[in-house]
């Protein structure tokens, strides 16, 4: 192993190509990591809009939302998510339309 370690550092061409070998999976790496690393200092800007097309229906003479309904929960949910690491944007339905078609 000591000669072929003492073969590549005296062949420029070798030596070279194995650097660029090592060098490619540490790039890789750091690359991926980077990505990941501290995501939740990266969610500041993150806009979170929820849209209801859902029309309400009868049933048994009680009116059902349940787009309504899952709308107010999601507002609850957001309002403590965003507490924690988001802002929070929500939007009427005409409006995020508009803000789509620009």
């Amino acid at each position: 192993m000591i000669s072929e370690l003492k073969f590549a550092l005296r062949n420029k061409k070798l030596l070279v190509t194995l650097i660029a070998i090592a060098i490619i999976p540490v790039l890789y790496i750091s690359l991926f990591v980077g990505s990941y690393w501290n995501i939740y200092d990266k969610t500041e800007d993150l806009k979170i809009s929820v849209v209801n097309k859902d029309e309400p229906f009868y049933k048994n003479n009680n009116k059902i939302e349940i787009g309504e309904t899952l709308t107010r929960e999601l507002e609850k949910t957001i309002s403590l998510i965003s507490n924690l690491f988001l802002k929070k944007q929500l939007l009427k339905t005409s409006k995020v339309e508009r803000v789509l078609v620009q």
